[in-house]
């Protein structure tokens, strides 16, 4: 059973807002959304929904129990899903994931590859973009800092950094680089370059001088 209608008296562009047509979760049948292009960027399962005036549109799906507020904008082909919840004015796009109980609020913008789950929280003017992972629960404030490296990129938060399927402070980097490489089969001549990348990164977000 649907639990959506869009209007063709509410329009922006290609998209139509949506009138409730059953209540579900915290909707009352009749309850206005927000604006899609079409019912593929919206499942009529569980209890997803895009609300205030958000927009959701191309190819982006939002799903699951994902909520979509405020100004904030997802297209392309991004997904949104899960317990997400995505507002204020974000922009989620390319082929972007947001996945979990990650929150994405203020001026974000995450875009190309990039993944956000887990715990993740995403706010005020940060950028996630490129093959960019941002999850557990790292919280990022300022553009993400990433860098393409010869085996398991690295992804640099406010205070964490994530190194393949590893994440831990900046300052346990520091500390414990060495051990952590060779208890993932790191060869000595890569446990040195990743050492000197978390220098970098760490000098970088005022970790060290």
């Amino acid at each position: 059973m649907k639990k959506y209608e869009l209007l063709e008296t509410d329009t922006i562009d290609n998209m139509k807002r949506i009138r409730a047509l059953r209540s579900f979760g915290n909707v009352a049948k009749g309850d206005l959304g927000g604006y899609i292009e079409n019912e593929t960027n919206l499942s009529h399962n569980d209890i997803c929904w895009v609300l205030d005036n958000a927009q959701v549109y191309g190819n982006a799906q939002v799903l699951d129990n994902a909520l979509v507020s405020g100004n904030a904008w997802v297209f392309g082909d991004a997904q949104v899903y899960d317990n997400v919840r995505v507002y204020d004015n974000v922009r989620v796009s390319g082929n972007a994931l947001v996945s979990g109980d990650a929150q994405v609020s203020g001026n974000v913008r995450v875009y190309d590859d990039a993944r956000v789950f887990g715990n993740a929280q995403v706010y005020n003017d940060a950028w996630v973009y490129g093959d960019a992972q941002v999850f557990g629960n790292m919280k990022v404030t300022q553009n993400v800092l990433y860098m393409f490296l010869t085996r398991d990129n690295m992804t640099a938060s406010d205070s964490h950094i994530a190194i393949g399927c590893e994440l831990h402070t900046i300052q346990h980097w520091l500390e414990h680089y060495r051990e952590i490489g060779k208890e993932n089969d790191y060869t000595e001549d890569e446990i040195s370059f990743y050492g000197w990348a978390i220098y970098i990164l760490a000098k970088r977000r005022g970790i060290i001088e």
